[in-house]
């Protein structure tokens, strides 16, 4: 019934949101990145970077290649984002708490949670991923 609910509410949402519009509803730390207009600056990495601790914030980053629906709600509640995601496009979010991540089209997205991917594999329908934060993704 719950699963069901769901679905129906993530359908509802993709054709609502469908019309190229994404409204964060509350406030959080989010940005969109578009890499056709952004500059590209040379990264190098370093071995020290390497994070070898249970991070307490959650770092997320989102890429679309085709269109996704997203919705990403806090612990509370609180829905964080809502809207779609279009191909070529990026999001990215600090969370210092748990958080649940809806994908409408999780093939059409890379999804990296403190650099690891947390979305199953093979994974072509809605999904719903539960993210912890302090835990090894």
């Amino acid at each position: 019934m719950a699963l069901a609910l769901v679905v129906i509410a993530g359908i509802f949402a993709y054709q609502h949101f469908a019309s190229h519009t994404t409204t964060p509803v509350a406030k959080t730390r989010a940005s969109v990145h578009n890499p056709s207009t952004a500059a590209k600056p040379k990264v190098k990495a370093s071995p020290a970077a390497a994070v070898h601790h249970h991070p307490r914030r959650l770092h997320i980053t989102l890429t679309a290649t085709k269109d996704c629906w997203v919705q990403l709600t806090g612990a509370g509640g609180a829905t964080l984002f809502s809207g779609m995601v279009y191909a070529g496009n990026s999001m990215n979010w600090t969370e210092g708490r748990n958080v649940t991540m809806i994908l409408g089209n999780p093939a059409g997205v890379k999804v990296r949670v403190n650099g690891k991917n947390p979305v199953p594999r093979r994974s072509v329908s809605m999904v719903q991923i539960s993210l912890h934060a302090g835990r090894v993704h």
